[in-house]
């Protein structure tokens, strides 16, 4: 996916956790400046694990993205953990850096689905990909989008209006 569409995509699906508490207990909290911390952190979860490609929305800032090789340490099950363990040791329950965890997993279940997939075990196993997912850029990925989008919309104009 593109990092507009991971953005999209997870905000779409991880945006109601915030304004429902019943279905996120540990936010505990629906008030505005909570949600739009959430929906941030959310949104820079969604880009991290692209941070090791160059022309991505984060790469672009980093330095060594030149020479990392794009889907292997920062698409990994080991990644994912050790995000999931800074933000929520040191973020403790600030809305932001739940965004940042969750959006994050998000970023590789939807990668995973993708035609070029995910190694979940490098460097353990440089297998990936699989032959039934979605083409990055193609019609599916942009349907879905699409669909994300309306979603979005939807679930903003509820928070704000009821």
């Amino acid at each position: 996916m593109l990092g507009k569409s991971h953005v999209l995509v997870s905000e779409a699906l991880l945006l109601p956790l915030a304004t429902r508490p019943s279905l996120m207990p540990l936010l505990n909290t629906t008030d505005f400046t909570s949600v739009t911390w959430f929906a941030g952190g959310i949104a820079l979860g969604a880009l991290l694990p692209d941070i090791d490609q160059q022309d991505s929305i984060l790469g672009r800032f980093n330095p060594f993205a030149k020479m990392l090789k794009h889907r292997t340490i920062t698409h990994t099950l080991w990644a994912a953990l050790l995000i999931t363990f800074l933000c929520l040791h040191f973020g403790q329950r600030q809305p932001l850096w739940w965004g940042v965890a969750l959006g994050y997993w998000l970023h590789l279940i939807e990668d995973s689905l993708s035609s070029e997939g995910v190694t979940w075990l490098y460097p353990l196993t440089h297998r990936h990909g699989h032959h039934h997912g979605y083409m990055t850029g193609g019609w599916f990925e942009k349907s879905i989008v699409t669909l994300a989008t309306f979603a979005l919309f939807w679930e903003i104009m509820w928070y704000l209006l009821f």
